[in-house]
């Protein structure tokens, strides 16, 4: 929502596509894209979502939104922040 009430991301109701967050919990602005980094804790995963674009694109985990124990997958992210060169840091359960 921007401080006018104008909805910028999401959408009614809890389905994990790419419209759509799941229990959405840590956000970080990013300036240089415009956009927003979401881990989005129950769709297994991290996205970026372009201030005024319809859906969101993968960064990390699956587009499936099932949890997973490989080295590329997550487990219910908790944060997400963006160090000065763009490197992208999850906190993962």
């Amino acid at each position: 929502m921007t401080s006018s009430g104008t909805q910028v991301a999401g959408g009614i109701g809890g389905a994990n596509t790419r419209t759509q967050l799941l229990y959405p919990r840590g956000v970080h602005f990013d300036s240089a894209s415009n956009s927003l980094i979401i881990a989005n804790y129950g769709g297994h995963n991290v996205v970026r979502w372009i201030l005024g674009a319809t859906n969101w694109t993968l960064l990390a985990g699956r587009a499936t939104g099932m949890p997973g124990s490989s080295a590329t997958d997550l487990n219910y992210p908790m944060d997400v922040t963006l160090d000065s060169y763009g490197n992208l840091y999850v906190a993962d359960t």
